[in-house]
């Protein structure tokens, strides 16, 4: 008999601080439980994302995520931020610069991301309704880790090995 439940509560939002809709955020967060024969999990997440229209054909785009998981004893959390500067030169000329960070905590290992780049695009409607479409990008990461020594915890194992004795699996595609 395997059981399931899960429950979800969002919070979704869009707020625009003037008329002119020049300076926009838009936040989504949810929090969910899953509760089951196979797991059990606690997650929150976090969705925010703001848009500031500036002079000269400028769009500045910032977003920031959050993901904190605790699935059975495993804690997870992630966090992202991301910063986009836009520029539109002529009608068919885009241009954007970025920088990117994340970082992953676990109970056995810490990982950060920074990425930061630029891209190119030029679009141009050609003859019988065509598109000519060139991109060009370029972007330099740095990944960083750290790891704990941990023992390998094993949940709900349907089978128990042990020294000296060979069992065979019911599912042989596991290692």
């Amino acid at each position: 008999n395997i059981i399931n439940n899960y429950d979800k509560i969002n919070l979704n939002d869009d707020i625009y601080f003037d008329f002119k809709k020049n300076y926009h955020l838009h936040s989504i967060i949810t929090k969910d439980f899953q509760r089951g024969t196979y797991l059990n999990q606690n997650r929150l997440q976090a969705f925010e994302n703001l848009l500031v229209k500036l002079p000269h054909n400028l769009n500045f785009i910032g977003n920031y995520n959050l993901n904190n998981t605790l699935a059975d004893s495993i804690r997870t959390i992630q966090n992202n931020i991301k910063g986009t500067l836009k520029h539109k030169l002529y009608q068919s000329l885009y241009s954007d610069i970025f920088y990117e960070y994340s970082n992953i905590k676990r109970n056995f290992f810490n990982e950060s991301r920074t990425k930061a780049g630029f891209d190119l695009k030029y679009i141009k409607k050609i003859p019988l309704e065509g598109v000519l479409n060139i991109t060009y990008g370029y972007y330099r990461q740095f990944n960083s880790t750290t790891a704990n020594d941990v023992l390998l915890q094993i949940f709900r194992e349907d089978h128990v090995l042990t020294d000296g004795e060979i069992v065979l699996l019911n599912k042989a595609y596991i290692d």
